[in-house]
């Protein structure tokens, strides 16, 4: 598995826990009016119930699996390897990993003209977006990227 696909099934799982877990009703209802060793308790038996009956957790779980190139079991620490299974591609967005050339300003231009946003650019060039924000703001600095041009497009 590539760096960039695990790079999106990470992100993948982390939009999973930010949207539906963040705001799991049974979470609420299960830790409601609790503290101290009460919390605690409620919380382990909360986390046997995610890890075995929620889908939620099972799609987590199956992910991980993905991720980890094992077999993980919800509501178990076993771990068994795959043998001979080939994840398939993920496709989260059509943006295309283009070979290790080097991201130049006309490049970076060429992108947004294209309607590219800068965490689309990065992922294309193996990037994160706060390195690509470091390069814009020398790029600005040398004069290679014109302030206004730059904002121009986003309006």
């Amino acid at each position: 598995m590539t760096r960039q696909e695990k790079r999106a099934l990470r992100l993948q799982i982390c939009r999973t826990l930010d949207e539906h877990c963040g705001n799991c009703e049974t979470k609420k209802q299960a830790l409601k009016g609790k503290s101290g060793s009460a919390w605690d308790a409620a919380n382990q038996s909360l986390q046997a119930y995610c890890n075995t009956q929620c889908p939620v957790g099972k799609q987590l779980h199956a992910l991980a699996s993905k991720l980890e190139g094992v077999q993980i079991r919800p509501g178990s620490i076993e771990v068994q390897p795959v043998l001979k299974v080939r994840p398939k591609p993920i496709k989260l967005m059509e943006v295309v990993s283009k070979p290790r050339e080097e991201l130049t300003p006309e490049s970076y231009m060429q992108d947004r003209e294209k309607g590219l946003r800068d965490w689309q650019i990065a992922i294309q060039y193996d990037i994160t977006p706060s390195g690509l924000y470091s390069r814009k703001k020398r790029w600005r600095e040398q004069g290679l990227l014109a302030e206004n041009e730059q904002r121009r497009k986003k309006a």
